[in-house]
């Protein structure tokens, strides 16, 4: 593993506006993440829990004209995935919670943050191909590496900059070879390589002051 710890540089690096993401769409993010671990492993009443906090912060989501077509989504997503936690369904449920995850990132896009909207897209896109291998559905795989190696060309210049050639170096490796998988089973060990890569890339770019001074 290469060394990607904070204390590599000197001040943070912000993405995005000036104000900070409110504290409800990184909370609503948390909470979709937690329904989509709980349905995975069949933990329904967990699920429920965190669905019931999903909601609550999404309402505290703050409406802007701006973001109206995103809440409107989420909206939906919800109320979808209500549907698929109260039948057990674990694909329709890991989906729709991921998809939320992924609409609370748009949602934080305007604002400041250290780690960018295509960084958390990546995580957005390894789930969905974790859930398209539960399904053996070879052709959704194949379009959503493709969507994944879309996003990861956006990504790459800002892990680059960020002191994380290294990183993305490998991480490149890891995406041609999804882009060119052609069985289920191809998929499922590029999968697991993906996700530990995408936390290194996370950690890269969750700098403070803080933690460069300790």
């Amino acid at each position: 593993m290469k060394d990607v710890s904070p204390s590599r540089f000197a001040s943070p690096v912000y993405f995005g506006g000036l104000l900070p993401v409110p504290e409800a769409t990184l909370s609503a993010e948390d909470r979709a993440w937690e329904v989509y671990h709980a349905s995975r492993v069949g933990d329904w009443e967990a699920a429920a829990c965190c669905y019931m906090a999903l909601v609550a912060d999404a309402r505290r989501i703050p409406a802007t004209a701006e973001n109206a077509q995103l809440r409107s989504q989420m909206n939906v997503a919800i109320r979808n995935l209500a549907d698929a936690i109260t039948v057990r369904d674990t694909p329709s449920a890991m989906n729709h919670a991921n998809d939320i995850t992924a609409l609370t990132a748009q949602l934080a896009d305007p604002y400041r943050k250290e780690v960018p909207t295509e960084a958390r897209m990546m995580s957005f896109y390894a789930r969905r191909l974790e859930i398209f291998v539960m399904s053996a559905n070879v052709g959704q795989l194949r379009d959503a590496a493709t969507r994944m190696g879309s996003n990861w060309q956006r990504l790459r210049p800002l892990v680059v900059a960020h002191g994380g050639a290294p990183l993305a170096d490998e991480f490149g490796i890891t995406m041609a070879r999804l882009i060119n998988a052609q069985q289920v089973s191809d998929f499922v060990p590029l999968i697991e390589t993906a996700i530990q890569q995408i936390e290194e890339i996370d950690i890269l770019f969750r700098t403070t002051d803080e933690e460069e001074e300790f």
